[in-house]
């Protein structure tokens, strides 16, 4: 049975997802320090075997590497933000005077790929606007998405971001609106949502 942790240091830069099934883990945007998280995972005795990433800004990838490093695991992440993962001009360290290091061996996908993460299949949906590559993973069985930057409780991410583009917002906005309303979001930063919710009180979703 898959069940959902979030990442609880003072110092996350954004919400740190942990899919477990098992002892088998699966983490997406480990915004938080590397060494805090790998901790974590010994502490719990738990079996990483990936690292999904929903885009290419330094607060999501910050313990990238170092996890990378130490368990010897895939880095997936959209094609289109592979070259953002090392240049911390184009990945917003620089720009918030943070000095992280992102040597991170990424294994790239494309739009709307499917991607089989250990046991699990586990899709992808473009959502291009706060990055060109960012995505959201959709678990369509359990009914869980996760969103990154794309979709925040009653907002969106900005656009003004290197390689940000406001006129995608509505084209990637479309594929989540018409995804069921029981749908639970899992954004990159702040609480949990449904798709529901956001149809009836986001203003950037278009009302069905």
């Amino acid at each position: 049975m898959l069940r959902i942790e979030t990442s609880t240091y003072p110092n996350d830069f954004a919400n740190t997802y942990f899919l477990i099934e098992g002892s088998d883990v699966i983490v997406i945007d480990p915004g938080s320090d590397g060494t805090s998280l790998a901790a974590r995972i010994r502490k719990e005795n738990w079996h990483v075997i990936a690292i999904l990433l929903t885009h290419g800004h330094f607060d999501h990838i910050n313990g990238a590497e170092y996890l990378q490093k130490q368990f010897g695991i895939p880095v997936y992440v959209h094609e289109a933000d592979v070259t953002m993962l090392p240049d911390n001009n184009l990945n917003g360290a620089d720009m918030h005077g943070f000095r992280g290091s992102y040597d991170i061996a990424a294994t790239p996908f494309y739009d709307d790929e499917s991607l089989t993460v250990g046991r699990r299949v586990i899709k992808t949906i473009a959502t291009p606007f706060h990055t060109k590559g960012s995505v959201c993973y959709y678990l369509e069985e359990e009914g869980l998405l996760f969103a990154g930057d794309t979709l925040f409780k009653g907002s969106i991410g900005r656009s003004d971001l290197p390689s940000g583009s406001f006129r995608t917002i509505k084209s990637s906005l479309a594929k989540l609106q018409a995804l069921k309303e029981s749908v639970i979001v899992y954004p990159g930063h702040g609480p949990k949502t449904t798709i529901g919710q956001e149809l009836r009180f986001n203003r950037y979703f278009q009302k069905r």
